[in-house]
């Protein structure tokens, strides 16, 4: 069974990274460049789930590392598909550099 990763789920997580881990400078967070070109993508493709296995290493460590966060410790801490298009050559490159 694939694992995926629906819009609305990546969405909710935008906003915990968006609390847990804040631009800085101007620039955003590695997590949330990873998750904001993994929602672009999503939007240009109109794709509503996202096989996680279709995407970029880095970008697979982050949904898993971001979904299995103990609600506990994000909340004390202040750092912390059918629809499926061709995913292969997602990158997040762009935003680190």
């Amino acid at each position: 069974m694939a694992e995926v990763m629906s819009i609305e789920e990546l969405e909710a997580t935008i906003n915990t990274v968006c609390r847990h881990a804040p631009s800085v400078n101007g620039r955003l967070s590695p997590a949330l460049c990873i998750f904001a070109e993994l929602y672009g993508t999503m939007i240009y493709y109109r794709m509503r789930s996202i096989d996680i296995a279709q995407l970029t290493e880095e970008t697979q460590v982050a949904v898993r590392v971001w979904r299995h966060q103990p609600r506990a410790r994000l909340a004390s801490s202040s750092t912390a598909s059918s629809d499926t298009a061709n995913t292969a050559n997602l990158t997040a490159g762009a935003c680190h550099g």
